[in-house]
């Protein structure tokens, strides 16, 4: 009888040890090295944008020499930015992934399959890069509006990565749409920027950047460039004619728009009287004219030979310049007499036309 039960022990292990798999359960001796793909549906997205990242993990079955799917394997996913938590997956019965993730900023991810019993040590995917646009910033550090028109604007850009190549300086009359473009320029460098232009209107002005694959489309603040308009009246000059270096008097009026409506005399301005010989295209500064409550100047000038005289604002607080809409002749003969201790002979040159 104890030999029966020893046999039917016996018998009853070696059976068990059939049925029952080593210690290593899931491990798979045939199985040597892993290797795991990564793809995405895109390399592109808004911020915080979903992207599916897709997959195959395989070991290499050295029976076969073949590749062979992994089922059921915890897939992690290494990122280049800083978030607290990886995300992580499981292959499915094939041995593929599927994960879909928000993305905020531009990262890479790594599929990784840490090692098991299976196999002697895990793997990981190559990266896959997804770039978000970023947002821009523009900022104005400089903004002025000449009383000639001209427009300087100056600013900051804060963008990442510095690789804006172009900017548009755009205007409307109104602050709103639409907007005109005026001029397309370049940044100064990857940070700053400068440009002037021409523009003989009031109105607000911003700077524009178009989206492109690494920036969100950005404006800057619209700043407002106002200046009204202003006129010199057709001038006088007597008399015509007048001994070579004594005066003849220059009158004229100069009015401003004070709003849409309202047009009036533009009173304790400086009003600038210029000559041009006759034959010559430089222009001299002859003197000063102040305009009286009426908006009116009147300034006795030299003549100092036969000539043209033409006056000039120079602009004032949010006024435009204005010249003269005609230039009058004065003829000169003879000299007359002057003090030995004044030269005979106009100030510097205002300017060469």
């Amino acid at each position: 009888m104890r030999r029966l039960v020893l046999g039917m022990l016996t018998a009853l292990a070696v059976m068990l040890s059939l049925l029952s798999p080593p210690a290593h359960a899931a491990a798979d001796p045939h199985i040597t090295s892993a290797r795991i793909s990564i793809a995405s549906n895109t390399t592109w997205v808004k911020p915080n944008g979903q992207v599916t990242l897709t997959g195959l993990l395989e070991g290499y079955d050295q029976t076969s020499s073949t590749w062979i799917p992994l089922p059921g394997k915890d897939i992690e996913f290494y990122v280049s930015t800083n978030t607290p938590e990886r995300p992580t997956t499981t292959t499915d019965a094939n041995g593929r992934y599927r994960l879909v993730t928000a993305v905020r900023e531009t990262m890479t991810f790594e599929a990784h399959w840490a090692a098991d019993s299976s196999v002697g040590y895990g793997a990981t995917s190559p990266a896959v890069r997804i770039t978000v646009p970023t947002r821009v910033k523009i900022s104005f550090h400089e903004f002025r509006y000449s009383p000639y028109g001209k427009l300087h604007v100056a600013g900051y850009l804060d963008a990442y990565p510095q690789n804006i190549s172009t900017l548009l300086l755009e205007y409307s009359s109104n602050g709103r749409a639409p907007w005109k473009l005026v001029k397309k320029f370049r940044p100064t460098d990857g940070s700053s920027f400068r440009t002037t232009t021409q523009w003989n209107s009031s109105g607000y002005w911003r700077i524009h950047t178009k989206a492109s694959r690494d920036h969100l489309e950005g404006f800057s603040p619209v700043r407002l460039a106002l200046r009204w308009r202003t006129d010199i009246s057709k001038i006088s000059v007597s008399p015509g004619k007048v001994r070579k270096n004594r005066y003849v008097t220059v009158r004229g009026t100069l009015t401003r728009w004070y709003n849409t409506r309202r047009r009036g005399p533009y009173k304790g301005q400086k009003v600038a009287i210029l000559f041009r010989f006759k034959g010559k295209k430089t222009w001299y500064l002859a003197g000063w004219a102040k305009t009286d409550s009426r908006g009116r100047f009147s300034k006795k000038v030299r003549a100092y030979g036969d000539g043209y005289f033409a006056a000039e604002f120079t602009g004032g607080a949010g006024t435009f310049a204005s010249g003269s809409p005609n230039i009058r002749y004065v003829n000169t003969y003879k000299a007359g007499l002057l003090p030995t201790t004044r030269q005979a002979g106009p100030s510097a040159p205002v300017w060469t036309s």
